[in-house]
């Protein structure tokens, strides 16, 4: 198990379920999740925007691929991806209903942010990354990690097999989108002053996050945290009425999964070397070959980078 407890706290939020308790849900609440105390709270129910569930993630993926018409359903990664290989070893073809999957994770040409290669959502998966990844490929067999479960080979051999269509938001332009410590200050003040619970809830969960990268970076290094899982959000969202994203199509992207220094890493053929129909010798995992490798499409530029996008979002919260 893998987490990013010293960024983000052990609850997520910069602990601020014990720096200010006022903001943990009531046990009324929690009891939602149990099923034989929902009856008692029917009322609180009926105003609830979510059905409360203590199923397993990849279980409630599948029930919503399975309700909706294939095509029509976006899948948001912002974190590991063990939940949706999960979901594609327990049902591929359900699976293969999703419309398009956006995982926010890897890092490319950029440094990682776990290790001098990996970022974290991969690293803490690897095999689960590689699954998915692999998904996207015509002939996943030769991209696959080692120990996938027999049935999901069974599958891909198939004649009902078929590719999803991915794409990630990588570091290289997670780490082009940014909020500055100043600017949150700024646009947060006016509303804590008039004591705003989104603005003081925020304040400690991003005052956290500021605090952690202060330790992290180097000294004189501007204090902000980059826009990774909101970048993806955005993407998802406004992909298809936004010409302005920019995307590089169907590239074979690997998962390092076996590395002793560089499991978690995202691989790219840079040899420049001419693709063929037939294998040839020497073609060491099968790189060369034009129906084998993954098909990732890679997010490299969107309609406003630098701060603009934290600004705008902030704006949109704020109101």
């Amino acid at each position: 198990m893998h987490n990013a407890e010293e960024v983000h706290g052990w609850d997520g939020l910069g602990n601020v379920h014990e720096l200010a308790k006022e903001y943990t849900a009531t046990q009324e609440w929690i009891d939602l999740f149990k099923k034989e105390e929902q009856a008692m709270h029917s009322t609180i129910e009926e105003e609830l925007s979510f059905i409360p569930s203590r199923r397993p993630s990849y279980l409630e993926i599948l029930d919503i691929l399975r309700e909706n018409e294939p095509g029509t359903v976006i899948i948001c990664a912002i974190g590991p991806l063990m939940n949706l290989a999960m979901a594609a070893q327990i049902d591929p073809i359900t699976f293969s209903r999703v419309k398009k999957v956006v995982s926010m994770g890897g890092a490319l040409l950029e440094p990682g942010n776990v290790t001098p290669t990996a970022e974290f959502n991969v690293f803490s998966d690897p095999a689960a990354a590689a699954i998915v990844y692999a998904l996207s490929s015509p002939s996943p067999e030769a991209t696959l990690p080692e120990n996938t479960p027999e049935s999901l080979l069974k599958y891909v051999k198939s004649p009902d097999y078929k590719p999803i269509s991915l794409i990630i938001v990588p570091l290289d332009i997670t780490h082009r989108h940014f909020l500055n410590e100043s600017t949150f200050a700024e646009k947060s003040k006016p509303l804590i002053d008039q004591q705003s619970p989104l603005a003081l809830w925020m304040s400690i969960w991003m005052g956290t996050s500021f605090d952690s990268m202060r330790q992290i970076n180097a000294p004189g290094v501007p204090t902000l945290v980059h826009m990774h899982d909101p970048l993806a959000v955005w993407y998802a969202i406004t992909y298809e009425s936004n010409d302005n994203w920019k995307i590089d199509s169907q590239l074979d992207i690997r998962v390092e999964t076996v590395g002793r220094w560089t499991s978690g890493s995202l691989l790219v053929d840079r040899r420049g070397r001419r693709k063929t129909d037939k294998p040839t010798h020497n073609d060491r995992g099968q790189w060369l070959l034009s129906t084998v490798g993954n098909r990732v499409d890679v997010c490299v530029d969107s309609p406003g980078h630098g701060e603009a996008f934290g600004k705008e979002l902030l704006d949109m919260i704020f109101h």
